[in-house]
């Protein structure tokens, strides 16, 4: 990294910190505290087990979806990059998780990285998809999913085009390209092959045990909403944490949960607060666990083929 990444990177950092203080010393209040003392440990505990289990999932789905595009790694490997890296998200801006993984998994760095971006689609499909059934029965509903499809079509044309994009940026920095011409959309037909859907399909049952914790966390405060409400008012946040440029979209993401919860279902925004708290700190706590534990076992496994 160079010093001009690291100071942007310190400075990106230092401003989630001050957005995220923002955030709670503006929407939060005693009431959140309180929720927090008294939140149900096995709630929490059980928001916990569905955070480990989508990191199975999802390595699940990046094995599969590499067979589609023949690379063939390991499912201990992939877990493994699935439980170390996560924790780099919510520290770091998502694509330097995404670029540890390209080196702990060492197969071609254009596949790969392929594979991240159709990963990405997926999941921004699947939140848009269930944000937008928010307007369903609304005065919105058809204009909403015009603009979700019109975002689709969009996004899909630019997919296909991303090689010339990149190649774009890269000659004005580096001086050279990195893609030849028409690489997406050649890699592209690939995905045409029946076993792709297949493999795509697991990306509900990520999103499914995704919005499972969030379900969790929100019960632990005494939000008693049901699950697709649940689920409407995260993909929304999500969303918005992605729009958001500072390390795991900390403090927007915080901020939409909150403001969200008032909004659509009329939750207190000390409540929703209190939500957003356990989802972040019980984030940061399992992942840095994971992480230390499937990095001691990644040494373990060097170690001993280095005997």
């Amino acid at each position: 990294m160079t010093n001009r990444k690291l100071i942007a990177f310190g400075i990106k950092f230092l401003i989630s910190i001050l957005v995220l203080w923002a955030v709670y010393a503006y929407l939060g209040s005693p009431e959140t505290l309180n929720r927090l003392k008294t939140a149900d440990p096995v709630w929490i505990g059980a928001g916990a087990v569905c955070i480990v289990l989508v990191q199975v999932v999802k390595s699940w789905r990046f094995q599969a979806l590499g067979r589609v595009l023949s690379i063939q790694l390991p499912f201990r490997k992939c877990l493994l990059a699935h439980l170390i890296v996560p924790i780099l998200g919510f520290v770091t801006p998502g694509k330097l998780g995404e670029g540890a993984k390209i080196f702990y998994l060492g197969a071609s760095k254009k596949e790969l990285a392929f594979l991240f971006i159709i990963e990405r689609f997926q999941d921004m499909l699947l939140l848009l998809a269930v944000a937008g059934f928010g307007f369903a029965f609304s005065n919105f509903y058809l204009i909403s999913y015009l603009v979700l499809v019109a975002v689709i079509l969009v996004a899909i044309g630019i997919f296909l085009k991303l090689d010339w994009v990149i190649n774009t940026i890269t000659r004005f920095v580096l001086k050279k390209h990195i893609f030849t011409e028409n690489w997406f959309a050649d890699q592209s037909r690939r995905l045409l092959h029946p076993a792709f859907a297949a493999s795509s399909s697991i990306t509900l049952a990520v999103w499914a045990v995704t919005f499972c914790s969030s379900f969790c966390f929100a019960r632990s405060v005494g939000v008693t909403l049901s699950y697709p409400n649940i689920a409407l008012v995260f993909s929304w946040a999500v969303i918005l944490g992605l729009i958001s440029s500072l390390p795991g979209g900390v403090g927007v993401r915080e901020g939409g949960i909150t403001v969200l919860f008032d909004t659509i279902y009329g939750i207190p925004r000390a409540v929703g607060m209190a939500v957003a708290a356990v989802n972040l700190a019980v984030h940061y706590i399992v992942l840095t666990i994971t992480a230390i534990i499937g990095y001691a076992v990644y040494r373990s496994g060097q170690e001993k083929t280095s005997i």
